[in-house]
């Protein structure tokens, strides 16, 4: 059985997983690049001889040898080392970078590639990628002067002509974005041996769980994976039952978990509760949404844990996160941030050969209907080759949300007053700007709504606007103001931790020490992944053996933040904040041991709760509450769902979609 690399100047059928980009790179390559190939990012060296034609250089313009040069990334310096003939550029090696691997992967291929072949600069970057391969073009360019080159003459030189190709494919499903849910679908259609085609907007899969916590509700885990019971655990969900029966929900709803409670304890265990029906209480709590929603969520998200345990699996200690402070979530235990979950994936589509076709740098632009049936989508990619599917099992919509889209958020706003504001921090990937909703409301799909509409996720670190780039725990973190003070119960929901951080006048910090920093011995967060030296080589953390030096760093009044200290400490010992009314501590929240580590926080658009009108199963629904047939959509792009979690609802879609005769 054959892998099939498709370019745009290929128009068979294709039934082998085949990854297509704007410079076509065929399953040898997609192997090498892959995280589950391992070494990627620092040892990346392609080698090819000057083609015949070689751009605006000319011969004699380069002192032959080996130059190293430095270009900057979205995370740092990337390096690298190019070798020179006294006429050509050889060979191009990427030595050093701190890249997400798997955003960075496909520029570092194919931008040296690209270099060598035309002899120029003016190559085109890879979409999702922008920054990372802006970085590496100026690091081939600091070589190119070091060799006594000219690089802004190769800037304009030769640049690759756009294909005007046309491929069309027929499969069994068509899914658009290779995100969360989009992956899980995709796999899963592939185990059950459905030809499946995915379209993806960026150069890589994984979308925003590639930049995030990666954490998602394992509601089912065993015991030697759950949080020790506390007190202070015990407090909040006595809390959450107490406000649902305030707030009126179903009794007997609140009666089940009560009685899951006692049952779980009656065994002895001392381990924290959990269960699909807690966990949307819970979320009913912080996100809004009904019941039933929250709990079919919970359900997929476990079914979705127990196959992919089944596949073999393993998963991190549970833990909580900002705003959510329970501890339900939990990562893939190997990987960096959300990284694992696709290296994951990516291991079992090459060593099972499932018949997947990925069209990398290929938005989906327009859904085919034919005798009101969604049949097919149309895209094109960045190389101008423009891909027709027909997929006789429908399509799955799984593109995201829209916070990357001023024009959506504003439109849609019920919360911030974006408005007024000249721009949008947002953490997400590239491209996450409504494209799924739009092409079905085009096609009559209904967009629902909820009061709570847009999240915004209050803490990212400052510097790089990206969520996994903080040195604590977050499930318990402890902020402070430009002065030195805390302003709020830091286990509030993200709405109301937004709204505090907002309101501060200058900036808003976190500390953290060697016990709740979550550190290892060798310098990596073990919640995900990240090497804190990294971020302390960018100034996005410092890192200090005393409070005063911590201080200095930030701007505090030394004496307000070390009373602060004190204050919050004491909290921890008697598990009472009189100041806030914060309710849980561990062991591990004093903030007494170093080393210290300070690091600023903001807040930026996160994630969209609003989207599109589905039924549990994925049916997308149009004005009238009836399914559009043949269309399908999971994830973020669906109203009320978000999350790693959405990898359930795409496993749910698919199984249904595949179901049907």
């Amino acid at each position: 059985m054959e892998y099939k690399a498709i370019n745009g100047n290929d128009d068979s059928a294709m039934n082998k997983t085949t990854h297509v980009a704007g410079a076509s790179i065929g399953r040898r390559n997609f192997i090498k690049l892959s995280a589950a190939g391992a070494a990627m990012a620092m040892a990346t060296s392609i080698v090819g001889c000057a083609p015949s034609t070689t751009g605006s250089n000319k011969e004699g313009t380069y002192s032959a040898g080996t130059y190293s040069g430095t270009g900057k990334g979205k995370k740092g310096n990337i390096v690298v080392n190019v070798t020179f003939s006294d006429s050509a550029i050889e060979s191009i090696e990427v030595t050093d970078s701190k890249e997400t691997e798997r955003i960075a992967a496909m520029a570092f291929e194919r931008i040296p590639q690209d270099v060598i072949e035309l002899q120029s600069l003016n190559v085109d970057t890879t979409t999702g990628a922008t920054l990372a391969s802006m970085g590496l073009i100026d690091a081939i360019a600091d070589c190119v002067d070091q060799a006594g080159g000219n690089s802004n003459d190769l800037r304009t030189g030769e640049a690759r002509a756009k294909k005007e190709d046309t491929v069309e494919i027929e499969c069994d499903i068509a899914i658009l974005g290779a995100g969360a849910a989009g992956m899980a679908a995709a796999v899963a259609a592939g185990q059950m041996g459905a030809n499946t085609v995915v379209f993806e907007k960026s150069c890589f899969f994984g979308g925003n769980c590639l930049v995030s916590g990666g954490v998602m509700e394992h509601t089912q885990a065993p015991d030697d994976l759950r949080a020790d019971l506390t007190d202070g655990w015990k407090t909040y969900f006595d809390n959450r039952i107490n406000e649902h029966r305030e707030a009126g929900t179903d009794p007997s709803l609140v009666d089940e978990v009560v009685k899951q409670w006692e049952d779980y304890y009656a065994t002895g265990s001392t381990k924290v509760f959990s269960s699909p029906e807690f966990l949307a209480l819970d979320l009913m709590m912080l996100e809004g949404n009904t019941y039933d929603f929250q709990h079919s969520y919970a359900k997929d998200a476990a079914a979705c844990l127990e196959w992919l345990t089944d596949m073999g699996m393993e998963f991190k200690p549970l833990s909580g996160i900002t705003g959510y402070p329970y501890p339900h979530f939990t990562n893939v235990k190997d990987g960096v941030c959300g990284e694992g979950w696709f290296d994951f994936y990516d291991s079992e589509m090459q060593a099972n050969e499932f018949p997947i076709t990925m069209l990398l740098e290929t938005p989906a632009e327009e859904l085919l209907m034919e005798d009101g049936r969604v049949v097919g989508a149309k895209g094109t990619c960045a190389d101008g080759t423009q891909y027709t599917v027909k997929a006789n099992k429908g399509v799955l919509i799984s593109t995201g949300g829209y916070s990357g889209s001023k024009e959506l958020l504003i439109k849609h706003d019920k919360l911030w007053d974006w408005e007024s504001l000249d721009d949008i921090p947002c953490d997400n990937t590239y491209g996450h700007t409504g494209d799924g909703i739009v092409m079905a409301e085009a096609v009559g799909a209904r967009f629902d709504t909820l009061d709570y509409n847009q999240m915004v996720l209050p803490t990212v670190n400052a510097r790089t606007l990206i969520p996994e780039d903080q040195m604590w725990n977050p499930a318990l973190p402890v902020l402070f103001s430009s002065e030195g003070n805390r302003f709020v119960d830091e286990l509030q929901d993200r709405f109301t931790l937004t709204k505090a951080i907002m309101a501060q006048e200058g900036e808003v910090w976190s500390v953290s020490d060697a016990n709740n920093s979550l550190i290892d011995e060798n310098g990596i967060h073990t919640f995900t992944g990240t090497k804190v030296q990294d971020l302390i080589d960018i100034d996005a953390v410092y890192s200090a053996d005393s409070l005063e030096e911590i201080a200095e760093w930030a701007g505090f009044d030394t004496d307000t933040f070390l009373s602060t200290i004190d204050a919050f400490n004491k909290s921890v010992e008697t598990g009472i904040d009189e100041e806030f009314g914060r309710t849980s501590f561990d062991e591990t929240c004093y903030i007494k041991t170093p080393p210290f580590y300070v690091f600023p926080i903001t807040w930026s658009m996160h994630i969209t709760l609003d989207g599109l009108a589905a039924n549990e199963n994925g049916q997308v629904l149009n004005e009238q509450g009836e399914p559009i047939s043949g269309l399908y959509a999971a994830g973020e792009v669906v109203c009320g769902t978000r999350g790693v979690g959405s990898q359930g609802k795409g496993l749910q879609a698919v199984r249904y979609m595949l179901a049907q005769s």
